[in-house]
């Protein structure tokens, strides 16, 4: 592919975002309970590889792979090396905090579950896997708002860029890690531009001061209102549940904020604003392992892989057992935290109180006695299926539904405490958008008994089940 590396023309564009669910970026360590920082004043801040690397993989999927490594680059990969046959049209900066004093850091306890088992991970004699089932795990709070720059060497791009900034803010593209969970969406606050006609003595000048935005910014066009009008692709299906807890609800933080003799031994966990939340890597959970006992049973009748449908869903990780080829995949279900009623009301609901029975001799074990601040109230689950083209969206729905259906009846529960009558969710309606189709919606009712299906949505994912 022909490439030159001259250029007189440079587009500067110059991004404020602001984090609308926790963002997740992992520590140089590898420790889950910190997040990345950068060397000299100890900020959070997104590399620039990181920004990249999402740029890339979105571009990757809407333009086709020779159009983005003519842009990016494209690597060239021999026995001992690992260079670029040539270098591409675009660079970027870090993405740089800007309200460090405004910003949290939220730790939530996670868990992992043993899929073959349904239990928590334990260590497994003749492979890898150690015992860590149990581990927490840091992320910035919504609310952050970082400010990165990109320059793109080749105007004639400049409409295709342009729809990258559209998708970010449409929160189709999103950032760092635990995606699946609803992690690293941002919403564009302001996206600034200027176009460096470097043939222009004027322009030469701006360009050799460009990192003086201050002094510069009449020189620039504001394009905020612009990167609001997204027209691309839109997630195969969106799922909206209206629901209220039948009880009460707790999903265990690792720390309890009230201090004083009145402080419960547990609380139910919270997010940077103080809201009381299901996080998404919970419902999550809850999903899946309910929806692997559906699989399991539709595999039966209908003669096919349960784990085929489970990984399209909710993806795998790579194998830690000996010789083993598979690597990772990703799944199409990506599920975002849920707030749970009103934290005023939930804020001054009274303590639970509890004991532990002695199971040898069925009486109280001494200093047995503990407290839990539950929660309950309304609560508005979003869960979306995204467009991957290796993964059939529509049997995911078609699973999803069931699940839900579960979740309806009070087949299973979402927390801790299901054998004391915690965690059961009342639905009232779920409104499935088919790629963003909000006058066709299809909704199923369970107050009126009733559903709306236009499009025939709940029967073309149950056939695709059954296809698989």
């Amino acid at each position: 592919m022909a490439n030159t590396n001259f250029y007189d023309t440079v587009i500067k564009y110059v991004v404020t975002a602001e984090c609308t669910q926790p963002l997740r970026v992992g520590s140089i360590s590898g420790d889950t309970e910190e997040v990345l920082v950068h060397p000299t004043d100890e900020i959070p801040f997104i590399q620039a590889s990181g920004i990249s690397g999402v740029f890339r993989s979105y571009c990757d999927q809407i333009y086709g792979e020779e159009w983005t490594d003519s842009i990016f680059g494209k690597r060239k990969f021999e026995e001992e090396t690992n260079s670029y046959e040539y270098s591409g049209k675009l660079r970027f900066s870090d993405g740089v905090l800007t309200n460090t004093k405004n910003v949290k850091l939220e730790l939530r306890p996670r868990v992992s579950i043993d899929p073959e088992l349904g239990v928590v991970s334990r260590d497994k004699e003749g492979t890898e896997q150690e015992s860590g089932h149990k581990f927490n795990m840091a992320y910035i709070s919504a609310g952050a708002v970082f400010t990165f720059s990109v320059y793109l060497y080749n105007d004639q791009e400049k409409e295709k860029m342009e729809r990258i900034f559209q998708a970010i803010d449409a929160g189709i593209i999103q950032f760092g890690g635990q995606k699946s969970n609803g992690c690293g969406y941002f919403k564009i606050t302001k996206l600034m531009r200027k176009i460096f006609c470097l043939k222009d003595e004027t322009d030469r000048k701006l360009w050799f001061e460009e990192d003086d935005i201050e002094s510069q910014k009449k020189e620039y066009e504001d394009l905020t209102e612009q990167v609001k009008l997204y027209s691309g692709d839109q997630n195969a299906f969106d799922i909206v549940v209206d629901a209220f807890t039948e009880n009460e609800l707790l999903v265990k933080s690792i720390a309890v904020e009230e201090v004083g003799e009145d402080a419960p031994n547990s609380e139910n966990i919270r997010n940077g604003k103080k809201e009381y939340i299901i996080p998404g890597s919970s419902l999550k959970g809850a999903v899946r392992s309910q929806a692997e006992k559906i699989a399991s049973y539709l595999a039966k009748q209908y003669g096919w892989k349960n784990d085929t449908v489970i990984e399209n869903a909710f993806g795998s990780k790579k194998s830690v057992k000996q010789n083993a080829d598979n690597d990772a995949k990703r799944g199409n279900l990506y599920f975002f935290d849920t707030v749970v009623g009103n934290k005023e009301e939930n804020d001054t609901r009274p303590l639970s109180h509890r004991i532990h029975i002695d199971k040898f001799t069925g009486g109280v074990i001494n200093g047995g006695l503990f407290s839990e601040k539950n929660v309950a109230g309304k609560l508005k689950l979003h869960i979306v299926i995204r467009n991957w083209k290796a993964n059939n969206a529509e049997q995911s729905c078609g699973l999803l539904l069931l699940t839900l259906r579960d979740l309806a009846i009070g087949s299973f529960t979402v927390g801790s405490g299901y054998s004391v009558g915690k965690g059961v969710i009342q639905v009232k309606k779920v409104t499935v958008t088919e790629n963003g189709d909000l006058e066709n919606c299809t909704v199923i009712d369970f107050d009126q008994n009733c559903i709306q299906d236009k499009k025939q949505i709940i029967s073309r994912c149950f056939k695709a089940l059954q296809e698989v």
